[in-house]
């Protein structure tokens, strides 16, 4: 882990961020980057520094908004709030066996044995599903149902599990 490198940008309203995890420290950093034949030298803010105990195999920023940097490793998700300014980390019921799955900008996905969410600061972790395979879990188009595969004896089933009621 000490020599893990790992690196991603983003955009959260319309600010630039660059996101660097080297070992266990994780460093985010705002500001301008120039093109890539600019003689001109990028202009950062270092936003947020913080140590990420067991380093991470994956991380990143959460999809659509960008609001969330992640760090992920075995079962533990460290998130830093853009907006808010904070981190946090959550502690999952199963270990990933790869990245983060993100329901929107503010929930993830953990598939193991078991499918769970969570709030993008762990909590609200809900159990959605049984014997669940490692294939996408996705939200609906009305963001009423999860769509999940699970195994039988016949193969992979398409399941679906309702989010809200009526």
């Amino acid at each position: 882990t000490a020599g893990t490198l790992l690196a991603s940008t983003g955009n959260y309203y319309g600010d630039h961020y660059l996101a660097v995890l080297h070992g266990t420290t994780l460093k985010i950093v705002k500001g301008d980057f120039p093109s890539s034949d600019s003689a001109n030298a990028p202009s950062l803010t270092q936003v947020a520094s913080l140590t990420v105990a067991n380093g991470a195999d994956y991380m990143s920023f959460s999809p659509n908004s960008n609001r969330m940097v992640y760090a992920a490793k075995g079962s533990q998700i460290v998130t830093y709030d853009l907006e808010l300014r904070s981190h946090a980390l959550t502690t999952l019921q199963d270990p990933l066996t790869r990245d983060v799955q993100w329901l929107d900008d503010y929930h993830l996905f953990a598939v193991g044995k078991n499918g769970y969410y969570y709030d993008y600061d762990g909590t609200n972790s809900q159990m959605f599903a049984s014997n669940t395979l490692y294939h996408p879990v996705t939200l609906s188009d009305t963001d009423k149902y999860i769509y999940y595969f699970t195994s039988s004896e016949k193969g992979a089933i398409l399941q679906r599990v309702k989010l809200t009621s009526d």
